[in-house]
């Protein structure tokens, strides 16, 4: 499913109980942003960032996942922005949300999501006439076809399982060095996790205070607590001298994972915007 331009959906008002409120678009059972925020209870704007910064994964074809929408608020009559996605762009989302809630909210979804879909094949499926030999070729060739993609789609996983071992077999090393890396509570500070995502220290601090993931407070970088809230920073407290004590900003494994990923993606778009502009410079633009 590829990223569509904007449509005008509506979400159904009875949500006093949350509950999953999906709906067919063209054939798919989609979720809706807002009702995953209110199931999950998140901040819609937080919800819609994830959301984002998962369509910013450029090596990761999500888009075809989600689809871009609007709606407009009753209370004030302004037009907001949200997303539609199906069910395995809800996966990609809700992977980050944890908590036993969260986990009682995924089986609501994942539940929601089945039963929709078997009613939309169900509305799908046309009344076939055993009795007429053409309708008939045509289910025996459909059905030939479908097995042949089946087979092809199982040769593909097996190709990528393959791939995945031996990365796997590859990454043992670093995961070796990420384990030593490490201190008894599963935490390593933003210097240790710069040398370890293999970044410069003094790039890797400015991209972390420009993109808004730390600040600065009287002299100590601490974490914002948006993303201190979702485990992907702890704060250390310190103790200098008898009176003195200092927090020390720690990044977790999972926060050690996702500014991996962040900054791999920082790299690539820097990447590429060298790359137009040293192709502008070439062409004179």
């Amino acid at each position: 499913m590829s990223q569509a331009g904007s449509q005008v959906t509506t979400l159904p008002s009875d949500t006093a109980i949350p509950r999953p409120a999906l709906a067919p678009v063209d054939g798919v059972a989609m979720a809706d942003s807002r009702n995953v925020a209110i199931m999950f209870g998140k901040r819609h704007d937080n919800v819609m960032r994830d959301i984002r910064g998962l369509l910013n994964f450029e090596d990761t074809p999500c888009g075809r996942h989600f689809r871009a929408s609007t709606h407009v608020d009753p209370r004030n009559g302004q037009t907001y922005s949200h997303y539609l996605m199906d069910r395995d762009g809800f996966s990609l989302l809700a992977m980050g949300f944890t908590g036993a809630r969260a986990t009682r909210w995924k089986l609501s979804f994942i539940e929601a999501f089945s039963a929709m879909e078997t009613e939309l094949r169900r509305r799908a499926t046309p009344v076939i006439d055993l009795d007429d030999n053409a309708t008939l070729r045509r289910l025996l060739l459909g059905r030939v076809e479908r097995v042949e993609a089946l087979e092809a789609q199982v040769e593909e996983t097996t190709h990528a399982l393959a791939i995945a071992h031996e990365t796997i077999e590859q990454d043992s090393p670093k995961i070796e060095a990420y384990k030593a890396l490490m201190d008894d509570k599963g935490t390593c500070c933003l210097a240790d996790a710069a040398r370890h995502i293999g970044a410069d220290q003094v790039a890797f601090f400015r991209w972390i205070r420009s993109s808004g993931f730390v600040f600065e407070k009287a002299g100590e970088t601490l974490p914002v607590a948006e993303y201190r809230a979702e485990g992907q920073f702890k704060v250390k407290l310190t103790k200098l001298s008898r009176n003195r004590y200092a927090s020390q900003t720690r990044v977790t494994r999972q926060g050690l994972v996702w500014l991996n990923h962040r900054w791999q993606a920082h790299l690539a778009r820097k990447a590429k915007a060298a790359a137009a502009a040293r192709i502008q410079g070439e062409l004179g633009v």
